[in-house]
Formats: C-alpha cells, sequence, structure tokens
C-alpha cells in the first residue's frame, strides 16, 4: 500500500478475542439456530393443524354434525384426525 508507512502499521491495534470465548460465542449460536429451527417447525405444524381442525370445523358444520354443545369440539378433532389419516394413507 503506497500510502501507508510501515510505521502508521504498527500503531494499528486489531481485537483479538480469546480462543475460549471464540468457541463460547460459536456454541451459543449453534444453540441460537438450534432453537430457530425447533421454532420454525413448531409453528408449520400449528398451522397444520389450525388448517385441519378449520376444515374439519366447516365440515361438521355443513353436515349438521354441530350441536352447540361442548362434545362438539370432540367431533371436530375426530374429524381433523380422520382427515390426517385419509391424507396419510397410501393411494391405491
Amino acid at each position: 500500500m503506497r500510502n501507508v508507512s510501515q510505521k502508521n502499521l504498527l500503531v494499528v491495534r486489531v481485537p483479538w478475542v480469546p480462543e475460549a470465548e471464540q468457541e463460547a460465542i460459536a456454541r451459543r449460536h449453534t444453540e441460537v439456530q438450534e432453537a430457530a429451527v425447533r421454532l420454525s417447525e413448531g409453528l408449520r405444524l400449528g398451522r397444520e393443524r389450525s388448517k385441519a381442525l378449520r376444515r374439519a370445523l366447516l365440515e361438521a358444520a355443513f353436515s349438521g354434525r354441530l350441536t352447540g354443545r361442548s362434545t362438539d369440539t370432540e367431533i371436530v378433532e375426530e374429524i381433523a384426525a380422520q382427515q390426517a389419516t385419509d391424507l396419510l394413507a397410501p393411494v391405491r
């Protein structure tokens, strides 16, 4: 470098982080990344369940199986479970 003298370069301080601290930071970074992946998967599963329950609720409502009683929740859960089973069943 033409415009920087060796004398000026010798004065420049370069920050240095001890290896143990670097490793601790790397471990924490990995932990945070893994937690983010778990959260993302949890959100995906929650969205899928929400869609399934919404479909089951509409199916129960339009088929006349909703009565306005507390057992309606069980009916919707059963329909959602059956729909999930149907989706996972092999196509013949």
